[in-house]
């Protein structure tokens, strides 16, 4: 869904037979809410340009905020019968009441449509999206609506991006090049009309928009107000980092608690946790597991290990028990972690950590400098002139939380 002076768009196949099919089901009437069918098929299509982690034509939750606010109770249902009866879409069988949604994706034939912009012009649809999304932004925090609001002032060289994504070659063959080129003109776009989507992650605290949500090659074209190019200030390794920061705080409480693993503490305070898996643990047999040896991958599969529910069973391309065999009280304590209080307070809770941190402790300091600032989780885009200060200021929170020094890395754009 874009939004252009004031008109709400959707992507939508060409040359599709939908409109047809719902005629002869049910005649004229239903071509009043023929956008809410659209509307669909936009979230499901778009929702792997907007989620980082999706892998091309995703299954993709449709959570109640959307069937309820969105396409209101009473089509709902409707809309995703008659989508799955012609093919449209399919569904995957993993719903589990309170615990997983409904998952959707568009059929194969759909997906593989060429997609084109197609004006909303059902009144109440543009009504409830424009509600809905005020809605969104309206609750997220102080903190948050301060550091977005120079977001506006910001520049998008929109021409660059474009000639930049045209000769752009994606590494990982296991995605479609095509669609991964129409999801990055996709964004572009988004961010050439400043629809920002300004957002906060309910149970995290997360801070989520367009510009977190870009591929990150794409953020060089992201200006200050003067026209000049950014840099990016990014805690290494922060996610495990904060796994260790909480560990100590556990052991704080819990005195009788071991130390944790020295080697696992030294690597990621100095930055080298990803570079060390790959030099002596990582299997690299991408036939068999569909990843290059890469840094970028390595991360993600890092991730993956510690956020892994106890009770699924473990095949990424790092050795399943790498991590008991070298960091053995890490992966207890995350076990035990997870027994206790459940997979998904795990995530939650070190997202939360790294929320604190940055919005809520290191922003407002930013901010009451005048220094202006795009967060992406654990890093910072600023203006260069900037960086020395963001730099000492996310260190000196760091040492009065938790009494060590982050590993710090700057990106020139």
């Amino acid at each position: 869904m874009i939004k252009k002076n004031g008109t709400i768009y959707l992507l939508i196949p060409e040359d599709n037979q939908l409109k047809e099919l719902l005629l002869q089901k049910y005649g004229k009437p239903v071509l009043e809410i023929i956008d809410l069918y659209y509307y669909l098929l936009d979230k499901l299509y778009t929702n792997p340009f907007e989620d980082k982690t999706a892998v091309g034509n995703d299954f993709t939750a449709l959570h109640s905020q959307i069937l309820r606010n969105i396409l209101q109770p009473k089509f709902a249902s409707r809309i995703i019968n008659d989508l799955l009866d012609f093919n449209y879409i399919e569904r995957i069988d993993s719903y589990q009441v309170n615990i997983e949604s409904k998952k959707y994706r568009l059929h194969s034939s759909i997906y593989n449509l060429k997609f084109t912009e197609n004006a909303v012009t059902n009144k109440a649809l543009v009504k409830r999206l424009t509600s809905f999304s005020k809605k969104r932004e309206d609750a997220c925090s102080d903190n948050i609506k301060n550091i977005s609001a120079n977001f506006d002032y910001k520049i998008f060289d929109s021409d660059a991006a474009k000639k930049f994504v045209k000769d752009f070659v994606v590494i990982d063959k296991s995605k479609d090049e095509t669609k991964v080129k129409e999801s990055m003109l996709y964004m572009i776009e988004k961010l050439k009309e400043h629809n920002f989507d300004i957002r906060e992650a309910p149970n995290s605290g997360r801070f989520f928009s367009t510009i977190t949500n870009i591929k990150k090659e794409l953020r060089q074209f992201i200006l200050d107000e003067q026209g000049n190019k950014h840099a990016e200030v990014d805690i290494s390794n922060s996610q495990p980092l904060l796994l260790a920061m909480l560990y100590q705080l556990w052991k704080e409480i819990f005195p009788e608690v071991p130390e944790i693993d020295k080697l696992y503490l030294d690597l990621t305070l100095s930055g080298k946790l990803n570079e060390y898996i790959i030099e002596n643990f990582y299997q690299d047999d991408i036939k068999k597991y569909g990843y290059e040896k890469t840094r970028t991958n390595v991360k993600k599969q890092i991730l993956q290990y510690f956020f892994i529910s106890n009770n699924v069973p473990y095949t990424l391309p790092i050795e399943a028990n790498v991590f008991s065999k070298i960091f053995p009280n890490l992966t207890a304590f995350i076990k035990l972690f997870k027994d206790i209080h459940g997979n998904k307070d795990f995530s939650v809770t070190l997202q939360n950590m790294e929320k604190q941190l940055m919005i809520d402790d290191v922003a407002p300091i930013l901010l009451d400098k005048n220094i202006s600032i795009i967060p992406i989780h654990d890093s910072f885009m600023t203006p260069q002139k900037d960086v020395d200060t963001v730099q000492d200021t996310i260190t000196g929170e760091w040492e009065r939380q938790f009494r060590i020094t982050p590993h710090l890395k700057v990106k020139y754009y």
